[in-house]
């Protein structure tokens, strides 16, 4: 047997650290789980690894748009599709002494996923992830059964089907709303939408319909928790605040995840993972930008809303809404500073699809799923998250 794959390797064309703050999270997560249900739970190691590399390990990997040079100075990232091209050359052309930051503020207020790249010195305050999950520890009020918690996910793309995933897999029951109108962009990546897919029922509602509305609202009255991904304004139109939400059900939690807090001065920009690391100040490297080949901020928060999830659910008192947003899920690789991307070891994609297939499933294992194995460890009472 070879040795065993190490977190390092896995930072392929990604921060150093990527994969060992997944693998902080996985563990806070484990550890929150058994909390919950007095079952002890263990991480694979391999499998987080896997999560952190997805689209490489299923060979789904989507095209990134290389950064772009703006009028005034600077780079943007761009995550835009066919028919947004010429809004975004208009845009650009009306405004020909736009630094970065300017043309993406532009670019923004028509609702385009536009990003500037900047420096460390140019980012704003890193918001990490909030509560008792900074430090690792929670208190729990209650014991609960996995098959006994219903889940209404409203999430798409990455890190909410990852969330959803692993609840699924845990054992909630989770109930994804898709609409036929509205599919989820992450279908345009087959394999990569089938392995975030698993154990999940589908309801295909479409929430501007008032027959759907009935039933959504139906669904709501049993639910536990509702995870969405929307931009923040959406929720709230369709008249579904965490306010409203929780008047039909008191006892509901809502899970929002954003790219970026809403607290902050990004607060309702469209964004996506690469968009998030090109703002993070991990994008550029003196003046010369840093992209990435893969979202790697998704599975870092989406690791974050499951363990925010399990700590929600063992709270006696929990708020009505709670927040996790992309970049404050990476907001620990920050402290090591300026840096080259990291080229880790590229073959680490070869051993873990040797190793775990190209259908990851859940790193998190509850007593009764732990196999045997090297690569799986229990969870320590001091995790962090940095």
């Amino acid at each position: 047997m070879g040795a065993a794959i190490q977190p390092a390797d896995a930072d392929i064309g990604v921060p150093t650290g990527t994969a060992d703050l997944a693998l902080t999270w996985a563990a806070i997560a484990a550890a929150r789980a058994e909390q919950l249900t007095g079952v002890a739970h263990t991480v694979d190691v391999e499998r987080v690894l896997a999560h952190v590399l997805l689209p490489l390990l299923v060979g789904d990997e989507a095209a990134s748009t290389a950064p772009r040079a703006a009028p005034g100075g600077g780079f943007v990232h761009t995550d835009l599709i066919f028919d947004d091209e010429p809004l975004f050359a208009a845009i650009t052309a009306d405004h020909p002494d736009a630094g970065a930051e300017a043309l993406a503020a532009l670019m923004q207020e028509c609702r385009l996923p536009v990003t500037p790249y900047r420096t460390m010195a140019a980012t704003d305050a890193p918001v990490p992830p909030a509560g008792c999950l900074a430090t690792g520890r929670t208190s729990v009020a209650r014991r609960v059964v996995p098959g006994d918690i219903t889940i209404v996910d409203l999430t798409a793309m990455w890190a909410g089907p990852l969330c959803t995933m692993l609840l699924a897999e845990w054992g909630a029951e989770v109930v994804t709303i898709e609409p036929a109108a509205r599919p989820d962009g992450l279908r345009n990546s087959p394999r990569l939408f089938a392995a975030l897919d698993r154990g999940k029922h589908r309801l295909d509602l479409d929430l501007r319909d008032a027959e759907d509305r009935i039933r959504f609202e139906q669904l709501i009255e049993s639910a536990d928790v509702v995870i969405e991904s929307f931009s923040p304004r959406v929720m709230a139109n369709f008249g579904y605040s965490p306010d409203e939400l929780r008047r039909r059900n008191a006892r509901l939690v809502t899970l929002s995840l954003r790219a970026f807090p809403s607290s902050g001065p990004q607060r309702g920009w469209v964004g996506y993972g690469r968009g998030v690391h090109a703002t993070s100040g991990l994008g550029l490297l003196g003046a010369v930008p840093q992209p990435v080949r893969f979202a790697y901020p998704d599975p870092i928060a989406g690791l974050v809303a499951c363990a925010t999830v399990f700590e929600l659910l063992g709270s006696k008192h929990n708020p009505s809404a709670v927040e996790v947003s992309l970049a404050g899920a990476i907001a620990p690789l920050l402290a090591g500073g300026e840096r080259p991307l990291a080229s880790g070891d590229p073959p680490t994609v070869e051993r873990l699809r040797a190793a775990v297939g190209v259908d990851p499933g859940s790193p998190l294992r509850p007593a009764w799923q732990a196999a045997a194995s090297p690569t799986s460890h229990r969870p320590t009472e001091d995790s962090s998250a940095g």
